[in-house]
């Protein structure tokens, strides 16, 4: 997810400002991620020059990133804007809602089984080269998002 999002910045001629890119350590449990990405989001938001959105890259960090807006005193998405990935049920029941982009679960994985069983019934199933489908995503627009205030001048 992180190549693809630096990938688009690159493609459309884009500065990539680094100092906004959070990467969190990948953990065994859920709950060692979110207190983690907890940990590493205080700094982003505290900083003097906080983004006005966070784009994260699931929906655990997404909602570490929410917490965290909260205990720093920020509105979302007067103040901040926050984005997750995966569309998990805990993004909706979330408040604010996490604003999230799907990935249709239910149909990456129909189309997984049937590429399993194309490969299982093949003759040369020993030879079959990895598949690699785009697979269609939907953003799903809830409370988390949205303009920031307009700022006094």
């Amino acid at each position: 997810r992180k190549r693809a999002y630096l990938d688009f910045y690159e493609g459309a001629g884009l500065k990539v400002e680094e100092r906004l890119i959070v990467d969190v350590p990948f953990k065994t449990r859920a709950s060692d991620t979110f207190i983690m990405a907890k940990e590493l989001i205080v700094d982003l938001m505290r900083s003097p020059q906080r983004p006005s959105a966070i784009f994260a890259s699931n929906d655990i960090l997404g909602l570490a990133a929410l917490q965290m807006a909260q205990i720093e005193g920020l509105q979302v998405p007067r103040d901040l804007s926050v984005v997750g990935m995966d569309d998990l049920f805990s993004a909706e029941s979330a408040s604010p809602a996490l604003t999230s982009v799907s990935k249709h679960r239910f149909e990456v994985g129909a189309q997984a089984a049937r590429n399993l069983l194309k490969q299982i019934n093949s003759e040369h199933s020993m030879e079959n080269e990895p598949i690699n489908e785009l697979v269609e995503c939907t953003l799903v627009v809830r409370d988390s998002s949205g303009p920031i205030a307009e700022v006094d001048v």
